[in-house]
């Protein structure tokens, strides 16, 4: 896409819903151009990688190989971490909140 368009952000994510639709949320998640795979057991997360895989030679999208990790029990996203027991809260997030002192007064 040329530089300089305004909608650029909702174009593209309109793109990744459409490629991707009834695969996000169940296994896969994308922000901005990052697509995480994730599954409860090795053997559906191959079977969730040949679905994305195949949902982007369909539509046309390339992936970088370099940026690519695989097989990791647990990975960050932006905001969160992604592990077999689910989607979390990234910690470093919380820490402050978690580091506050108790409460003195009954304001």
């Amino acid at each position: 896409m040329p530089f300089g368009l305004t909608n650029l952000g909702a174009t593209f994510q309109r793109a990744m819903d459409t490629a991707f639709g009834e695969l996000i949320n169940k296994v896969i998640l994308i922000y901005l151009d990052d697509l995480t795979v994730f599954t409860r057991m090795m053997e559906e997360h191959f079977d969730a990688l040949e679905a994305v895989f195949t949902k982007c030679q369909e539509f046309r999208i390339s992936l970088s190989l370099k940026k690519s990790i695989f097989g990791i029990p647990q990975g960050k996203l932006p905001r969160h971490v992604v592990s077999k027991e689910g989607v979390s809260i990234d910690p470093k997030r919380v820490r402050t909140i978690l580091e506050l002192p108790p409460l003195v007064n009954k304001k």
